[in-house]
């Protein structure tokens, strides 16, 4: 791939991300009007469509807890993982 390609190839990824990061918003914002109008209500029907805002509870191990009142048992369960990351900084 030449610096050209490069360069080209660039301006599609930073148009797309603006793109996507427009798109986000937008969707952000059309999840947040549902939300309003849902209220209390944790489900409607609109033309055959449900919207369903629901409560839920999660349970999640405390890792900084752990750590740091059994660090031989958090360093026992440690996996480790390699990988690339990509990053564009402008």
């Amino acid at each position: 791939m030449n610096l050209t390609d490069i360069r080209t190839q660039l301006a599609v990824y930073q148009e797309t991300k603006r793109e996507i990061a427009a798109l986000e918003e937008r969707l952000q914002a059309a999840e947040s009007m549902l939300k309003a109008y849902l209220g209390e209500q944790e489900e409607v029907t609109v033309d055959g469509v449900k919207i369903r805002w629901t409560p839920y509870t999660a349970k999640r191990l405390d890792t900084a807890r752990l750590k740091e009142e059994q660090p031989e048992i958090y360093g026992a369960y440690l996996k480790e993982t390699q990988g690339r990351r990509f990053l564009v900084t402008y």
